[in-house]
């Protein structure tokens, strides 16, 4: 089975409504706003997805969490500790899913039935005539015995008609990709039907569009607050809804993907099976739309790139098939204009540095041939002005700074000739200037701010010690100052907030242990969340506030690679 996408011509009068009234209901409507857009990014991001059997995708796409509001849909799998007990499509199931991810409310309307939306919209005044992109489109079966079918609609076309995408859509067996919607007209698929015997056949019920339902909520997401830091090859970030999105490469080898808030994941998956290279670990920004974009090295060794939403890739690819050194990362930024910006060690072993939007790269280079030292990955932080401020270590095993915009350089420099054991942290503030923290020659955590190459402040308060070969991770508190996490000379957590070189609270809590490199984002309330993989193996998650945790757990017993 897969999540296809098809055309249908479609009538805007309200008299060819197959449905009980005819007048367009449009109160309380989601799809006015780029919520819709949203959502239909999120269903285009599932093309392709898809397996075989009557259930498939359902354990998918149900069993997800509906923090806004309660729902009675089920998981179509007939498993041990599923909901159901029978096996059933899940083109529902699917609808449901992406309304969910864009935040929409979905509550106890809907159910496994594809007629469940129908009475979501009778029930919430979104009932119409009238396609919008993020709409649920319902067609209903014309003979007893059919359960109708519904999907999202991802477009309303000038030529008059809707595009939709929809879960469980392999039984299409006509090619009535453009037809008049007048009463009784007659969509050229058959919908599988139900013998109540525990079995599905097709080919019996014919089915044809009856309208529209609308989601209600889901606004806008609004841009990330200017706050919100990205350390180097930090596959978390902050979302604008006050959760997270993560990314890490999983024991599969590919990419994976989870969102949620505190300790909680709302959803996860491996979208389109990436690959990711032994070693290394994706980086991830919020874009300014609420969307996120993240950077990787793939596993054919070169720069690949991906935007999306939730779970759900929306574009993808390996431009200009620029090399990233063996065993490194890359760190990629969001930019205040809605782009991004990424540095990574490129195969020649300089310091590269790359512009873009979405999946297109606008410029690119490696401006003053910088050396970054063996399997180190440089970390990068975007600056108010929509400059970058990067830091790394460099072939001299110093720490090395750099600020600059799209990819040129205008301040360089090792001041202090601090060493540096692996990668440091870095994160800009509201002023424009630079935090920056790494494992020093000495074995402790070193921290140190300034303002473009230069540095104002640097030591190692409290010789607090670092673990093996780890780094540690730092954001940028609302209020001014930073946090910091970091596997600890026990292998336990640790957090620690300050300003510039001084630390003002510190300490392990609860004794987590830690595999490798913790990864931390401050919100907009000054609240932290950290992922990392535990000592099990597993990805965890734990959110707080200064150096207290308030929430942690290793959900869903995600494997990360080492």
């Amino acid at each position: 089975m897969r999540t296809n996408r098809k055309n249908f011509a479609i009538s805007l009068l309200a008299a060819t409504l197959l449905a009980p009234m005819a007048s367009v209901l449009t109160a309380g409507s989601a799809s006015a706003t780029t919520v819709g857009a949203t959502i239909a990014a999120v269903a285009d991001g599932q093309i392709g997805n898809g397996s075989t059997g009557p259930c498939g995708l359902g354990s998918r796409y149900l069993g997800y969490s509906a923090p806004n509001g309660p729902t009675n849909q089920h998981n179509s799998c007939a498993s041990p500790g599923s909901n159901s007990g029978q096996s059933q499509a899940w083109c529902a199931d699917f609808a449901g899913w992406v309304w969910n991810e864009a935040g929409v409310t979905v509550d106890g309307t809907l159910n496994d039935l594809a007629s469940s939306f129908y009475d979501y919209g009778q029930s919430h005044g979104t009932w119409s005539s009238t396609p919008h992109v993020g709409d649920a489109v319902y067609f209903d079966s014309s003979i007893k015995g059919g359960y109708g079918h519904v999907a999202i609609v991802t477009a309303v076309n000038s030529d008059g008609t809707f595009t939709e995408v929809g879960g469980n859509e392999s039984s299409l067996v006509g090619s009535g990709n453009n037809w008049k919607s007048a009463p009784g007209s007659q969509v050229v698929w058959s919908d599988k039907v139900y013998d109540g015997n525990g079995n599905w056949t097709g080919g019996y019920a014919d089915v044809k569009v009856m309208g529209f339902s609308s989601p209600v909520g889901g606004t806008t997401p609004p841009p990330p607050p200017s706050s919100t830091p990205h350390s180097g090859s930090s596959g978390l970030t902050a979302a604008s809804n006050g959760g997270y999105t993560t990314a890490w490469k999983g024991t599969d080898g590919y990419l994976w993907l989870a969102n949620g808030n505190g300790a909680a994941i709302s959803s996860k998956g491996n979208p389109w099976l990436l690959g990711v290279a032994a070693n290394t670990t994706p980086s991830m920004a919020t874009l300014s739309d609420g969307s996120w974009v993240s950077a990787w090295q793939g596993s054919d060794g070169y720069l690949w790139l991906a935007t999306g939403t939730g779970t759900a890739i929306t574009a993808k690819g390996n431009p200009f098939l620029l090399g990233v050194a063996p065993g490194t990362s890359p760190s990629i930024v969001a930019l205040p204009n809605g782009g991004w910006e990424v540095a990574w060690k490129g195969q020649d072993g300089y310091l590269w540095l790359a512009t873009g939007s979405g999946t297109n790269i606008t410029a690119k280079g490696n401006p003053f041939l910088l050396g970054v030292s063996g399997t180190t990955s440089p970390a990068l932080a975007a600056l108010p002005n929509g400059g970058f401020q990067a830091a790394w270590k460099g072939g001299d095993g110093y720490l090395w700074l750099a600020s600059g915009s799209g990819v040129n350089i205008t301040a360089k420099g090792n001041p202090f000739l601090l060493g540096v054991v692996n990668n440091p942290a870095l994160v800009t503030m509201p002023d424009g200037s630079f935090e920056t923290a790494w494992k020093g020659g000495d074995g402790y955590l070193w921290l140190a701010s300034g303002t473009g190459a230069t540095i104002t402040a640097k030591g190692n308060p409290f010789l607090l010690g670092v673990s093996g070969d780890t780094s540690p991770s730092i954001a940028a508190l609302p209020s001014g100052g930073f946090e910091t996490a970091w596997k600890g000379g026990d292998g336990y957590l640790w957090l620690a907030t300050g300003s510039g070189a001084n630390i003002t609270a510190k300490g392990n809590p609860f004794l987590l242990g830690v595999a490798n490199n913790p990864e931390l984002v401050t919100k907009a309330d000054g609240s932290f969340q950290a992922a990392w993989k535990g000592g099990d193996g597993y990805l965890w998650l734990a959110s707080g506030s200064g150096i207290n945790i308030t929430a942690k757990g290793n959900p869903w017993l995600l494997g990360v690679a080492s």
